[in-house]
This record gives structure tokens, sequence and C-alpha cells, in this order.
């Protein structure tokens, strides 16, 4: 049985309207108003891909093919397993880090170090010195954390500990944490295709910020998650 995709719209504010459809077939989103919005698209268990649409006023907008090919399209899967020795342990990366490498680290079990937000749902943030971007869409420098997550393992603090003193020297001074306001999660990474590093000479201004950040670290046992929610 074929597993649905989910198909998300959403703009600076949030979520604006979502549908589950099967793969390799079509969706619609209706009463949608005139605007251009980001469009994510998501398989079960993966990243999937965001790009940016315009919606027009009193017509239909096709926006072609827009799931990426994985290893089995045909269930939704796109994770990779594999068998072999035991995994290493995670690898710790502060969030700015973790942005950075987001296709590299993809899929792969890690220790995230930022500061944590709580809110709505809880993110860990950073100010990072690179900007990323999509179409004119301007993404938080922060990550979203899953329910089910868990504390790394003290074989790592030394290593989280380094990367918590990186991280509170380099913020700016107004706004540098406190060492209780940083802590360190562990699960499985993910980030939509679709999403580049902003490169123009002139600077990023003038993007529309999204709130909802990029990426998402999930439980290692979790497969059912949204990237936006």
């Amino acid at each position: 049985m074929k597993r649905p995709i989910r198909v998300v719209l959403l703009n600076s504010d949030g979520v604006v309207a979502h549908v589950s459809a099967p793969p390799n077939t079509g969706f619609t989103l209706d009463h949608v108003r005139p605007e251009t919005y980001l469009l994510h698209v998501q398989p079960r268990g993966a990243g999937g891909r965001i790009q940016q649409v315009k919606v027009a006023a009193r017509r239909e907008t096709f926006v072609g093919s827009v799931v990426d090919s994985c290893d089995e399209p045909e269930n939704g899967l796109c994770d990779r397993f594999t068998v072999g020795e035991p995994h290493p342990p995670a690898r710790v990366y502060t969030v700015c880090e973790a942005l950075a490498n987001r296709y590299a680290i993809a899929h792969t079990q890690v220790v995230i170090v930022g500061i944590l937000s709580a809110g709505p749902s809880k993110v860990l943030r950073q100010t990072c010195g690179e900007t990323l971007i999509t179409g004119e869409f301007m993404w938080p420098n922060s990550i979203t954390l899953m329910s089910g997550l868990e504390r790394p393992g003290k074989e790592l603090q030394s290593v989280i500990e380094e990367k918590v003193r990186d991280l509170v020297s380099h913020e700016p001074g107004r706004d540098r944490p406190r060492r209780r306001d940083v802590s360190a999660f562990s699960g499985r990474f993910l980030a939509p295709s679709g999403i580049d590093n902003c490169q123009q000479r002139t600077g990023c201004a003038g993007f529309r910020p999204v709130r909802l950040p990029p990426a998402v670290l999930s439980s290692s046992t979790g497969v059912d998650f949204e990237v936006f929610q």
C-alpha cells in the first residue's frame, strides 16, 4: 500500500494549508489567497523538498513535479538503512554547524547544541554568520525539537562543553546566553532540500522572514512526524 505524502503551503507566519496525497499523483489546495508561498512536499520519514510558488488571482497554479526521488518512492520511504558494524557515537554540532552541513548530516544521528527556546514548540537556536533562503524567503537559524528526544551520553560531555563555550563566546554581547540557557539533544536530523545560502554581495536584507525553523531533530525511532507543523 502506498503511503501518503504530506503537502504543506506556508508563508512568513506559518502553515496556511496542507493536504495528504498518494505518491505519483496530483494534489489540490483550494481557497488560497493570491500571494507568494513556500510549498513543502514531505514523504513519510524524510525531509522532503521545499520551493517557492506564486499563486495568482482567479486561476490555477501548476507547480510541476515537486517530489525528490528516493530509494523506495512507491512506499514514500526515503530513509537509508545499512547492515554492518554498530554505528559510531553521534557527532556533535552547534545549531549553526548543523544548518551549514544540513544535507551532509541528513538522516543521521547527531547531537545538537543550541540555546533552548520554549514556545508553541521547543527549538534550539543560535546567531549564525550565514543566512538561509528559499526564493524570497529567509529562514531563522533554529531547529525544531520533536518529542521523545534523548539527552546525549556522558561519553560526549567534554565535546559538548567545548561546543557550549564556543557558542556562548560568539553570541552578540547584549544577547549572550548563560550556560543554563544552552542545551544539547540527541536525535535524527532532517531538513528539506531547496534551502540555499544567501550569496548576495550587498547583504541579505529584503527577504521575507519565515517564523518556522528550516530543520527538525526527531527521535531515533520516530517515523511519522511533520517538518512544518
